[in-house]
């Protein structure tokens, strides 16, 4: 398994540290990144977070709500947002080519092509790339 420290012996991350401590910590990691295809893996972690969230209540879910800074509306009426986008793209000269995104990427798309950290980036669970 690929440590956050050089030497390849500890984690660097406290909370990893903590978790691969435990019994057969390292051992469960080993199986989730190396052990089984992307397309089990996806279907095990949407398992796990099946029975998670049937753990919670609406109160839980709203706790979260006010709690979370990545789950809170934007602090711009939608109707703005999207006049600033039309007067952006309008103001583009024509050989621009405007696209539209994937609400989705591959995984490894910022790290692979950008070195982006994953642990910078809010994941979603989508299979691998094939290959």
């Amino acid at each position: 398994m690929r440590r956050d420290e050089p030497d390849g012996e500890v984690p660097a991350n406290p909370a990893l540290r903590r978790i691969l401590r435990r019994p057969r910590g390292t051992e469960l990691s080993e199986l989730l990144t190396e052990g089984m295809s992307g397309g089990d893996l996806t279907t095990l972690l949407l398992e796990v977070f099946r029975r998670r969230a049937e753990r919670l209540s609406p109160a839980d879910v709203m706790r979260c709500y006010r709690s979370d800074r990545f789950v809170a509306p934007a602090p711009i009426s939608f109707a703005a947002l999207c006049r600033a986008d039309g007067a952006l793209l309008f103001a583009l000269p024509d050989e621009f080519e405007i696209l539209v995104l994937a609400p989705v990427l591959p995984l490894a798309a910022h790290s692979a092509v950008a070195t982006v950290d994953p642990r910078k980036v809010i994941a979603t669970l989508r299979r691998r790339p094939a290959g």
